[in-house]
């Protein structure tokens, strides 16, 4: 199998085009060759043409060549030549050219894929450890809220027996001042008959006190 075509192959072949009779060319025969072996440029007709190959000599048939090559026939070598003019060679290396540049655009565009996959690949790792932080966040901000419900729970619920607690002062205060009122009220009722009686007891007291006092000096005597 041949070996692609270097750039340097092509640039040569390119350059070497410079100056060749132009095409088309044309494998003839008679009468301008003895057969099909010759190549003429511009047309096939001899009387208007130029020759741009023999390949029959008349010095020596093919068949009597004892040379070390190998060796062809004279018809397929002046085909060959017509098939290689300038034209034909300038439209291939043009299409050389060609499937070059798309291969170079290929390669470029592969290229740049692969940067953006490595670029995009990177910016998913990171997106991933991004993702993976805020997880954290989340589940870090969801124990502060339940820590918060619990603690606002549990101050509610103090709040409500606080007010138990001041319901039950309130309740109790009431029943005192209550109690005081229907209390002062009974003094205010009965406090003549006190008097009357603490005045009773004190005469008594004092009565009896003067007779033990002047009975004992009675005894004396």
């Amino acid at each position: 199998m041949a070996n692609p075509a270097s750039d340097e192959l092509v640039a040569e072949i390119r350059a070497g085009l410079e100056g060749v009779t132009p095409g088309p060319w044309f494998q003839t025969g008679s009468p301008w060759f003895k057969s099909g072996d010759g190549v003429l440029a511009g047309s096939p007709d001899g009387n208007i043409a130029f020759i741009i190959a023999d390949c029959d000599t008349f010095s020596m048939s093919r068949e009597e060549y004892t040379g070390p090559f190998p060796i062809g026939d004279a018809e397929r070598d002046a085909a060959h030549i017509a098939r290689c003019s300038p034209n034909n060679i300038a439209a291939l290396l043009a299409r050389l050219e060609a499937e070059k540049a798309r291969a170079d655009k290929a390669e470029a565009e592969r290229d740049a894929i692969d940067r953006s996959r490595t670029f995009h690949a990177a910016r998913a790792t990171t997106a991933e450890a991004e993702r993976d932080r805020l997880a954290a966040v989340v589940a870090e901000a969801q124990a502060e809220r339940d820590e918060h419900l619990r603690l606002k729970n549990k101050l509610v619920l103090d709040a409500y027996r606080a007010l138990d607690a001041v319901d039950a002062i309130r309740d109790g205060f009431r029943s005192a001042v209550h109690f005081v009122r229907n209390n002062a009220m009974n003094m205010e009722r009965d406090y003549p008959e006190i008097v009357a009686a603490e005045t009773a007891l004190k005469s008594t007291l004092s009565a009896r006190a003067w007779q033990e006092k002047h009975g004992e000096a009675q005894t004396d005597a």
